[in-house]
């Protein structure tokens, strides 16, 4: 008799972004893909809501971020424009044209950017995560079963242009 072996299903798009080496990993080959916008944004939206539970965070920071955000991924013809539905972005720059260059007036919100992130997530794993993962699976799945994701407090995000 042959023993079968148990295979563990392989990472999905989430374990790869919360772990460090992995997301490093798909970000490269999202580059190579010409698509690192949408990783980087899926990480500045992540970085804008971990923001609404730091303590010591102002209204005003918040806002200026989720300005920030929108000029860097949203805005037509910006520098890391992303692919988001027609619908979603309007309503982004609607309240980013609401919004005051100072961040007084307090127009973004935790779930202001939700949906897109999800989109940008979805876009990500459709497009882009399986054949990554056929080219880079093994590995990767082996780095996440030996490397718990780091948590907050000691993980590196991606800042590279």
């Amino acid at each position: 008799r042959r023993a079968v072996q148990e295979r563990k299903p392989p990472a999905s798009l989430d374990e790869v972004l919360r772990n460090e080496g992995s997301r490093i990993s798909f970000y490269r080959y999202c580059k190579n893909k010409f698509a690192a916008e949408n990783i980087m944004f899926w990480e500045a939206i992540d970085q804008y809501e971990k923001r609404f539970t730091e303590s010591g965070v102002t209204s005003r920071e918040i806002q200026l971020r989720a300005r920030a955000i929108v000029e860097r991924f949203i805005l037509d013809g910006c520098e890391k424009e992303v692919n988001l539905e027609y619908h979603r972005r309007s309503e982004i720059i609607q309240a980013y044209n609401r919004s005051d260059e100072e961040g007084v007036e307090p127009v973004f919100d935790k779930q202001t950017f939700r949906a897109a992130k999800g989109d940008i997530f979805n876009l990500m794993n459709t497009n882009f995560f399986a054949e990554f993962m056929l080219r880079n699976g093994d590995l990767i799945s082996s780095a996440l079963r030996r490397i718990p994701a780091a948590d907050d407090s000691d993980a590196v995000h991606l800042t590279v242009t």
